[in-house]
C-alpha cells in the first residue's frame, strides 16, 4: 500500500495520516500516487479490509485478537495453539451459512490428526504428505479427496551475480540436468503441477513459460560450453526439513551427472534465510508463496533488479529488458495488455534461467461422507464458508 498517495510520507513519520485515503459516508476513496494495475487484487486481500475505528481504538495492539467485520461468521472463541470457534452471523446481509459454525482444532502431530479424522471426530482434514498415497488410492475415499494447485512455486535458485552461475550456459545446464517430472511423481508422489515458469497457471491461464525439458546429454554439453570441461563445484544451501534434504540429495545426483558437483549445506531456517539474503550460496532450494493474486507478485518481487537480496530477488538476476516489461505492466490499466506484458516478462525470465522451475504444490483435503459442498480455493480468504453443509449423522 506504499503506492497510495501520501503513504510514504506517513510511513516515514512526515505526515499524521495518508492523504490518499479518505472516507465519505459509506464510501472509501483511495488515490494512488501513480497507476498500479495489480491494486484491485491487493484490495481483495485481508490487509486491505476496512475495520471499525472504535474497535481498533478500544483494543489497541490487541485488536488482532479481537477481529470485527461484516462476514458470515463471528469469532466466538479463540484459544491460541488449541482451537478457534466461529459462529454463524444471524444478521448477515448475504447468503446465510448452512452450518451453525466452524470449529478449527490445532493438532500439531500429523498422526494424531489422522487418527481423530478416522475416528469421525473431524469433518475435514488437510492430508499430510505421509498419508497422501494411502488416501488418494483408497477406493472408499473416491470423491472425498479435494485438491487445488496452490499459488506457489518451488524452485532451485542460482546466484546470478557471481561465478559460477553468472554464466547463462551453466544455469541452462542446471535447468536441463534434473528430471523434474520424475521427482514430482516419485518423491512428491504427484502432489503438485510441474512448473513451466515462475507464474502459477491459474494467474496466467493458457500462457506457457517454456521451461526446458530434461536433457542430460544437453546439460553435459552446456557445462563444457560454459567453460568447465572438468566440471564445476557449487555450494547448495537448503533449509532444515528432512523432505528438503531428501529432495536435495536426488538433485545433487542429477547435477553431478552433468558435471555440476553440488556440496549441500543444511541450516536451520533463520540462519538459512540470512545466508540466502546475503548471497552466500551458489544455489539454494526455496519456494515463493503468493501475497496477492496477480502475476506481478511472481515476477516483480523475485526478479526485479532493485529487489536483489532480502527484498525477494535472491537469485540476484539483473535484466534491464525484464525490468522494463514489468514497469510497463504495473502502469498498464488495460487488463489484457497487462497480462500480455506479464507473459513476455515470464518468457524473458525463463530464458535467463535464474531458477530451475520445479512445481506448484497442491493443497489436499479429505472430507467425511456426511460433508457436502466443501471446496478449495487458490487463495484461502476467497472461501467464506457458505457452500459447506453437514448431513445428519
Amino acid at each position: 500500500f506504499d503506492r497510495i498517495e501520501g503513504a510514504k510520507e506517513f510511513m516515514d513519520g512526515k505526515a499524521a495520516g495518508v492523504s490518499g485515503i479518505k472516507a465519505d459516508g459509506l464510501t472509501l476513496k483511495i488515490t494512488l500516487a501513480e497507476p498500479f494495475g495489480p491494486f484491485l487484487g491487493l484490495l481483495a486481500m485481508p490487509g486491505a479490509y476496512v475495520v471499525p475505528k472504535e474497535e481498533v481504538e478500544k483494543w489497541g495492539e490487541d485488536f488482532s485478537d479481537h477481529p470485527a467485520g461484516t462476514g458470515p461468521y463471528v469469532l466466538k472463541e479463540w484459544k491460541h495453539g488449541s482451537r478457534l470457534l466461529l459462529e454463524a452471523r444471524g444478521d448477515y446481509f448475504g447468503e446465510k451459512p448452512q452450518v451453525a459454525g466452524i470449529y478449527y482444532r490445532v493438532i500439531p502431530e500429523e498422526l494424531t490428526s489422522v487418527a481423530e479424522f478416522e475416528r469421525g471426530n473431524l469433518d475435514m482434514i488437510g492430508v499430510p504428505a505421509s498419508e497422501y498415497r494411502r488416501y488418494t488410492t483408497d477406493p472408499t475415499r473416491r470423491g472425498r479427496i479435494l485438491a487445488q494447485v496452490g499459488m506457489n512455486t518451488y524452485y532451485m535458485g542460482m546466484n546470478c551475480s557471481r561465478p559460477p552461475f553468472d554464466n547463462l550456459k551453466l544455469r541452462q545446464a542446471a535447468s536441463t540436468a534434473v528430471d523434474r517430472g520424475r521427482l514430482l511423481s516419485t518423491i512428491m508422489e504427484g502432489r503438485g503441477l510441474l512448473a513451466d515458469g515462475p507464474v502459477p497457471p491459474v494467474l496466467l491461464p493458457g500462457i506457457k513459460g517454456g521451461a526446458p525439458a530434461f536433457d542430460p546429454e544437453g546439460a553435459r554439453r552446456l557445462v563444457k560450453e560454459a567453460g568447465f570441461p572438468d566440471g564445476v563445484d557449487i555450494k547448495f544451501y537448503i533449509g532444515p526439513e528432512q523432505e528438503t534434504l531428501d529432495m536435495a540429495e536426488v538433485i545433487q545426483q542429477y547435477l553431478a551427472a552433468a558435471g555440476i558437483r553440488a556440496h549441500i549445506t543444511q541450516l536451520e531456517w533463520s540462519a538459512y534465510k540470512q545466508a540466502i539474503n546475503n548471497g552466500d550460496a551458489d544455489a539454494f532450494w526455496m519456494s515463493w508463496q503468493a501475497d496477492y493474486p496477480d502475476p506481478e507478485n511472481f515476477l516483480y518481487p523475485v526478479f526485479f533488479s532493485k529487489n536483489a537480496g532480502a527484498a525477494g530477488n535472491r537469485a540476484r538476476i539483473d535484466d534491464p529488458e525484464f525490468d522494463r516489461l514489468i514497469t510497463l505492466a504495473q502502469k498498464e490499466p488495460d487488463e489484457s495488455k497487462r497480462m500480455a506484458l506479464y507473459a513476455d516478462a515470464q518468457a524473458r525470465i525463463v530464458m535467463a534461467a535464474p531458477w530451475v522451475f520445479f512445481w506448484h504444490k497442491k493443497d489436499v483435503v479429505a472430507v467425511q461422507p456426511w460433508v457436502r459442498g466443501a471446496a478449495l480455493y487458490p487463495i484461502n480468504n476467497a472461501d467464506k464458508g457458505l457452500g459447506i453443509a453437514l448431513e445428519r449423522r
